[in-house]
């Protein structure tokens, strides 16, 4: 389990690039929920 970065947004997609990496890409509508009201593509690295 991974927290997000904001509080107000739920993960929409996860992709997997070709080299390992994964990507979320959280969302809220309308957008202006979102703190920055910005959806926004997020990059997991465990530690």
């Amino acid at each position: 389990m991974f927290p997000m970065q904001r509080r107000v947004t739920f993960t929409r997609d996860v992709e997997i690039s070709p080299k390992g990496k994964v990507y979320v890409s959280s969302a809220s509508f309308p957008s202006w929920h979102i703190e920055d009201t910005q959806p926004t593509l997020i990059e997991i690295t465990p530690r």
